[in-house]
């Protein structure tokens, strides 16, 4: 178990405060509001020295040039191309531009997903621009990964899916409330921060769970 702080002041004046933060399971799971600080909060916390050097970040911005070959980034990252990317296989010589938004970050997400040498992968939005099946194949694969993982999303319904998951709610740069997703979602603090209020359901008809909203 983890256990740690970030107090941070950025040069823009905003403020990260999260309290004592207990990392006790394999996946940790960033939610708020718009505005409310998640991926500065994630890009803090991939430097803290709780993680000492060994953390990798999937930033949302990502400067990677249109122009790279899928080799190129397997190169920048110094790894071989994954298992889960063989389908890329004969296309490692083909630029960024030449496939879409979701094979690109597909394929991002497993590459950091599977870095050789860090044990804690950060990960902001990991399910833009993904289709609903690759979205679910994801939530199986990370229920299975090795790595202990920091997730930042505004996709409350894919994060609910990753049932064993811990969980912190943000608003302007502070932790709110922490504890397991699904009572988290529930909380009264949640309910707070959106204006909105969250039930997760389970439809025993289905596989995944459903996430009932209500204003």
């Amino acid at each position: 178990m983890l256990r740690f702080k970030l107090s941070e002041t950025l040069s823009s004046g905003f403020q990260l405060n999260s309290g004592e933060i207990c990392f006790e399971r394999d996946i940790l799971i960033l939610l708020g509001p718009n505005g409310s600080g998640k991926s500065t909060f994630l890009r803090a916390l991939s430097t803290h020295e709780a993680f000492s050097g060994n953390s990798v970040l999937m930033s949302s911005d990502l400067d990677f040039s249109d122009s790279l070959y899928l080799s190129e980034i397997l190169e920048v990252l110094k790894m071989e191309l994954p298992v889960p990317l063989l389908e890329f296989k004969n296309s490692l010589q083909r630029p960024i531009y030449s496939f879409s938004s979701g094979q690109v970050q597909r394929f991002l997400v497993y590459c950091y997903l599977n870095h050789p040498t860090r044990e804690f992968v950060f990960l902001d939005e990991p399910t833009n621009f993904l289709d609903p099946k690759f979205k679910y194949d994801l939530v199986s694969y990370l229920k299975a990964c090795p790595k202990r993982i920091v997730i930042a999303t505004h996709d409350i319904s894919w994060a609910i899916q990753l049932t064993k998951a811990q969980s912190l709610l943000l608003n302007s740069g502070k932790t709110v409330h922490q504890g397991p997703i699904h009572q988290l979602v529930e909380s009264l603090e949640m309910q707070k921060a959106f204006q909105m209020s969250f039930t997760v359901e389970d439809n025993k008809e289905e596989q995944f769970l459903n996430l009932k909203v209500s204003t």
